[in-house]
């Protein structure tokens, strides 16, 4: 990715146990200008451990948490019915925190553009806020996250679409 003309290479993996997608791990490698910085993070219990540019922490995580790339697999096998909800507890790997009650909803069924193509498609949507208090050296700063993300999934579980923090967007390259 380019951001305001600076190439960033990201690289994401994450590890989930068959048990409700259960967050185990996750490795983020940012790449940029010949820098490269690892995020890693293992879970066990309910603790997560984070290490990442020198820095150490630990994160009390939930039985149920899962990491933020499992929100589309979830989101995917949920359900596509009007209405349809369901709730995850999610550990944020941009803001280092357990975002309790990510809340999702299906709205209904619309059509998406695609390449031109029109397809059926179920759009969901997560909103949710998290107020924490962040401490540097020393001094608390209270602060909040938002999340405002759609997911356009067809009828038979496929991400088509799906936009989120920053103007994010992801699409199929539908041929």
């Amino acid at each position: 990715m380019t951001i305001e003309g600076t190439e960033m290479i990201l690289t994401v993996t994450e590890k989930a146990s068959t048990d409700r997608l259960r967050l185990i791990s996750a490795k983020r490698t940012t790449k940029e200008g010949g820098k490269e910085v690892d995020w890693i993070l293992s879970v066990e219990g309910k603790k997560a451990s984070l290490q990442s540019g020198g820095r150490k922490e630990t994160i009390e995580v939930t039985e149920g948490t899962i990491g933020e790339h499992t929100v589309v697999r979830l989101v995917c096998a949920a359900e596509q019915k009007e209405g349809a909800t369901f709730t995850a507890d999610v550990l944020s790997g941009m803001e280092d925190q357990l975002q309790s009650g990510h809340s999702f909803r299906c709205l209904g069924k619309e059509q998406v553009e695609i390449g031109g193509k029109k397809f059926d498609a179920f759009k969901w949507e997560n909103k949710g806020e998290w107020k924490v208090t962040r401490k540097i050296d020393d001094k608390e700063f209270p602060t909040s996250t938002r999340v405002d993300n759609t997911f356009w999934v067809s009828p038979d579980g496929y991400l088509l679409r799906s936009t989120g923090a920053g103007a994010s967007e992801f699409v199929l390259d539908a041929k």
